[in-house]
């Protein structure tokens, strides 16, 4: 029995080293190469675009199952300039067990080395737009051989995806680089590490991430599951979460379903209050964000709902919240070949002069080593010729804002209908109400070529201007009933000095108004009251009847030849210049009688004498100085209204002796 025994332990033991010795030596007597043309076949008609296998292919039993490949890329025609996704090397590690049993399970995938492009070319187009025709032909070209074989049957898509339990899946040494199109500039994630762990059905898997963007570390984690015995076509549940430098960043809960025949997806997106300037200066490749409120990009969030696939996908119940500001957000976007997007938004308030670029010191120096900043003229430079997402996606939609800041002028039921495409924004129709007026009007910004291009047209009637002015230039030097046109445009648009770069013509009217702070009837005529002469109290007026005004901007500056003032029996028509960039004025008021005063009817009972007057200096402070070498040339008249024979008689009996 013993010797039985003894027998029985040396034959299992030499079929086990015959075993052991046989899987040894059978990788080194078969050739895996020959395997290449299907397993291209395979991955090129799952990606929709050319894979190949350039490197090599290498096979071991021993101590567990193992399968290599080396020097994998995928092709694109669209992308000339080399592989969009490239991988150093895969390595796929089994179970050795369950696979006795005839069940495989993949202990560890390992993925060294994968480099991604994604985003635009130069020309706008999408770099994975669309399968690549050749993607077909090498699996046209297997269906041959796979039918020579007989019985030999190719395994299903579900047996290929979904036929193995995979443990654990790690991806080292990755990268992934974004494309901005027409501009050209590139985004990079490098030291990408992802694992997968519990990669099975039945199971929640384990996600784990991270990578560096522009020095700062994003980390991902999350589950995705329970997995569905059909993974690529049954829904599959999502939690997962993002870090941006050990800061919570982003929260996606839902779930997403066909990832074979086109995800879709169903997802509630979180970000929780951050500080966005540091992504904007990362999305301005470093340059400096100044706004004319030092305290605003504090805090902004975001939350909605978002559902679709790759050919539509829509926003609801979104809202953003900007500082003070709130808005509620939805939108539509069908993405390339058609892409579009419909956008509708409705903010409780906003303050756009907070945002605005800080206003231009021009005496100031630049700094040593200082930063550009956005808006400056170097940066227009660099952006010529973009234009922007609307030359790839045509958008329109709806704006509203319940309380509008601009220029310091307030504006109430703001709304905005907009239209984009080809790098141009047209603003079809604005409406307002504002200083107990409305006001209308539309515009255009047009990329398309080079620095931006600006219309714009506007119409206000009943507005006071009063208070309008208060708001704009911190003290009201006009008051009365505005109504007018503004049509403005700009070649090209200034963003830091916009008056600058605007021409155009306005064309306003002002009822029953006056000028504080200035009696310009006082500085164009010399009054004698036939009478008691009576005290004159408070701060010196120009009271008008009427004040109609048309002038051209150009550069910064007024020119007018068609303004005129009319009250108390006397027009002022003024004709010259103001910079409006220096603040300085060069105007000739020239006076001429009312028609009732022409006509020999007294309205007042004072004699006048008014004189053509020069008005120079700043805005703060005009000089008003007779014309009188103007006058002495034939340029302007001299006017002369006295008062009745008897009326005369009586005031100079009144005189002293």
């Amino acid at each position: 029995m013993r010797k039985a025994l003894i027998w029985f332990a040396i034959c299992v033991s030499g079929i086990a080293a015959v075993a052991l010795g046989a899987m040894a030596v059978l990788p080194l007597l078969v050739d895996v190469q020959r395997w290449k043309p299907e397993l291209e076949a395979m991955a090129s008609e799952a990606m929709g675009h050319r894979v190949y296998i350039e490197g090599d292919m290498g096979l071991t039993l021993l101590p567990r199952p193992e399968v290599r490949l080396s020097g994998m890329r995928v092709a694109n025609p669209r992308w000339p300039e080399g592989s969009p996704l490239q991988v150093k090397g895969i390595r796929m590690e089994a179970s050795p067990l369950p696979l006795l049993m005839g069940r495989v399970e993949v202990r560890r995938v390992a993925i060294e080395g994968p480099h991604l492009l994604l985003g635009r070319d130069t020309n706008g187009r999408w770099i994975w737009e669309g399968p690549s025709q050749e993607a077909s032909a090498p699996a046209r070209a297997t269906e041959g051989q796979d039918a020579s074989r007989g019985s030999r049957e190719r395994p299903s898509r579900k047996a290929i995806a979904w036929g193995a339990a995979v443990r654990e899946v790690l991806l080292t040494g990755g990268t992934v680089t974004w494309m901005e199109g027409p501009t050209g500039a590139r985004h990079h994630l490098s030291d990408l590490m992802v694992t997968i762990s519990d990669f099975s059905s039945g199971q929640r898997a384990r996600v784990t991430a991270s990578g560096t963007v522009h020095g700062r570390r994003i980390a991902l984690e999350g589950s995705f599951g329970p997995l569905p015995s059909d993974i690529l076509r049954e829904e599959i549940p999502v939690d997962m979460s993002v870090r941006v430098s050990s800061r919570p960043a982003l929260r996606i809960e839902g779930k997403i379903s066909g990832l074979w025949s086109g995800p879709r997806f169903d997802l509630s997106i979180e970000v929780p209050p951050f500080p966005p300037k540091g992504l904007l200066r990362l999305l301005a490749q470093g340059r400096t964000i100044a706004t004319a409120d030092p305290e605003v990009l504090k805090s902004v969030a975001f939350e909605a709902r978002v559902r679709g696939d790759l050919k539509e996908t829509i926003l609801e119940r979104g809202v953003i919240t900007l500082d003070r500001s709130t808005f509620a957000l939805s939108a539509r976007v069908r993405w390339p070949p058609t892409g579009q997007i419909h956008l509708d938004a409705v903010a409780d308030r906003l303050d756009l002069d907070a945002y605005l670029p800080p206003p231009t010191r021009r005496d100031r120096p630049k700094g040593k080593g200082e930063e550009p900043r956005m808006g400056t003229a170097p940066d227009r430079e660099e952006r010529r010729g973009s234009s922007g997402v609307w030359r790839v996606f045509p958008a329109q939609g709806d704006l509203r804002v319940r309380l509008l800041r601009f220029r310091g002028a307030r504006f109430e039921e703001v709304s905005v209908r907009f239209s984009a495409g080809g790098g141009i924004l047209s603003l079809n129709s604005i409406a307002a109400k504002g200083y107990e007026g409305s006001w209308n009007g539309k515009g255009l910004v047009d990329w398309s070529e080079g620095p931006p291009r600006a219309e714009l047209e506007v119409s206000m009637a009943a507005v006071k201007v009063g208070p309008m002015l208060q708001d704009i230039a911190r003290r009201e030097v006009l008051k009365g009933t505005l109504e007018g046109h503004v049509a403005l445009h700009a070649e090209r648009l200034d963003l830091k000095e916009p008056l600058r770069s605007l021409r155009g013509r306005v064309d306003l009217s002002i009822e029953d108004g006056a000028i504080l702070g200035l009696d310009l009837w006082d500085k164009v005529r010399h009054v004698v009251p036939l009478g008691r002469r009576e005290a004159r109290g408070g701060a010196p007026e120009t009271r008008f009847s009427h004040l109609h005004s048309v002038f051209d901007i150009s550069q910064g500056v007024l020119h007018t030849q068609r303004t005129w003032i009319t009250a108390r029996g006397l027009r002022v028509n003024a004709r010259g210049k103001a910079d409006l960039l220096e603040e300085t004025l060069e105007l000739r008021l020239e006076p001429e009688l009312a028609g009732h005063l022409r006509e020999g009817k007294r309205g007042e009972e004072l004699a006048a004498l008014a004189v053509p007057v020069l008005v120079t200096g700043k805005f703060s402070s005009p000089s008003f100085q007779p014309d009188l070498e103007g006058i002495s040339k034939g340029r302007g008249r001299v006017i002369l209204s006295i008062p009745g024979r008897e009326r005369l008689k009586e005031y100079l009996k009144s005189l002293p002796r």
